[in-house]
């Protein structure tokens, strides 16, 4: 997919963004309780300069059972959300159901596949669009799950 930012070179950025919000996150509750990274540090059994790296962001070794417990020190509870991104794998169905419908389509229309969103940093992308007189995007879709959803994600593209 030329002209893209694919997911996965992405993600070295996003886990530094990530860590740096979180850490700000950590650091702003913190000092709202009006505590110290010492006390925060004795009541985790860790360093004060590893509660200075978590809150700056640069502590890389970071799971999710430390920040857990990390945020209920601080009066946080914290919650992890994933979100689809675009593109991804194809799967051998749905690359054969797109050759069979751009093979009845015919040679009318003009014919883009994965073409990318709009927007800046979104990896979503419409699976097929098709030029003519009008302009019609094409979701291909071989495993239903959860037909609402599957609906909002194409309103939204």
């Amino acid at each position: 997919m030329p002209g893209r930012t694919r997911a996965l070179n992405e993600a070295p950025r996003l886990a530094v963004q990530l860590r740096t919000t979180i850490g700000s996150e950590l650091r702003h509750a913190r000092l709202a309780r009006g505590t110290t990274q010492a006390v925060v540090a004795a009541a985790l059994s860790v360093s004060r300069n590893r509660i200075s790296r978590v809150e700056l962001g640069t502590e890389v070794d970071v799971g999710v059972d430390y920040l857990v417990r990390h945020a209920a020190t601080v009066g946080l509870k914290p919650s992890i959300k994933l979100y689809p991104i675009g593109g991804g794998l194809r799967d051998v169905a749905q690359a054969r159901y797109i050759a069979k419908f751009l093979a009845r389509i015919g040679t009318l229309w003009r014919v883009r596949l994965d073409v990318p969103m709009p927007i800046v940093g979104d990896l979503r992308a419409i699976d097929v669009v098709l030029n003519g007189t009008c302009a019609i995007a094409v979701e291909i879709v071989t495993r239903l799950m959860d037909l609402q959803a599957m609906l909002r994600a194409a309103q939204l593209k």
